[in-house]
């Protein structure tokens, strides 16, 4: 694929985002500058929500991306219920962490809560299991062929996938703000989750603060890696295992 990336800013967000039929806010992670004055390569790394209602359209977009490998940070109840679509040859990698808050329960630990904010900044801060989730993602990025692309995805393509890519981003050399800015755009393309019967009694406003991509959440998150690891550079090297040579294999690979 031969796009090219605009040069203004509002180009490159109607860039990055992919419409597709069966799926939202899918979106490329490509053309976010780094400290050492590289970008982040178009067309490698994709980000969404869940893909089971792909159209046959939406499938032939993936081939002609070359979205041959698709990483699925869902747990087990969430991906049998509704299973990915992929394109013929495709590879699907499972990265579940092997535990997942039910939305009933959910609805029952905010019942009487009037904002769902300091629910999400601890869900963020709850980094235990992390490292296992991801460093299988990781490997599968080092092996990534590079005419081949990857996307990865959970349910709603905003708290898993928002910390999976801004692992990512910051292993690429990427300023903190522009992982929050490309995070907050969830807020322009995803916001299609529906909760079911358990959260309709929460109040609209905690519904809103669930759905929601806000950068205090985010920020919680590094700031639970500084705590517990003092840097997020620590995190990947200790904890994920990037050592600097596949830091650099990293960057090789997904900056020009």
């Amino acid at each position: 694929m031969s796009l090219r990336a605009p040069s203004t800013l509002n180009g490159l967000r109607l860039l990055r985002h992919i419409p597709l039929e069966g799926a939202f806010n899918f979106r490329d992670i490509g053309g976010y500058e780094t400290d050492d004055g590289r970008h982040v390569r178009w067309h490698r790394v994709y980000r969404s929500g869940q893909i089971h209602k792909l159209t046959d359209a939406d499938v032939a977009a993936f081939e002609s991306r070359r979205i041959l490998t698709v990483v699925d940070l869902r747990e087990k109840d969430e991906y049998t219920s509704a299973p990915d679509r992929l394109p013929p040859g495709a590879t699907l990698i499972s990265c579940a962490g092997g535990k997942i808050t039910p939305m009933e329960d959910w609805a029952h630990m905010l019942a009487g809560a009037t904002s769902g904010v300091p629910f999400m900044k601890a869900f963020y801060s709850d980094i235990h299991g992390l490292a296992a989730r991801f460093k299988p993602y990781f490997q599968t990025l080092l092996d990534l062929p590079d005419d081949h692309a990857l996307l990865l995805h959970c349910m709603a393509g905003k708290d898993r996938t928002g910390i999976g890519i801004a692992l990512l981003l910051l292993a690429l050399g990427v300023p903190r703000a522009r992982i929050v800015e490309d995070y907050l755009l969830t807020n322009t393309h995803g916001t299609k989750v529906l909760f079911g019967e358990h959260a309709e009694r929460l109040p609209e406003s905690v519904r809103q603060d669930l759905l929601a991509a806000k950068e205090e959440y985010l920020q919680a998150f590094f700031a639970a890696l500084e705590e517990h690891h003092g840097s997020d550079v620590q995190f990947l090297t200790q904890a994920i295992g990037l050592t600097p040579e596949k830091i650099a294999r990293l960057r090789e690979k997904f900056t020009e």
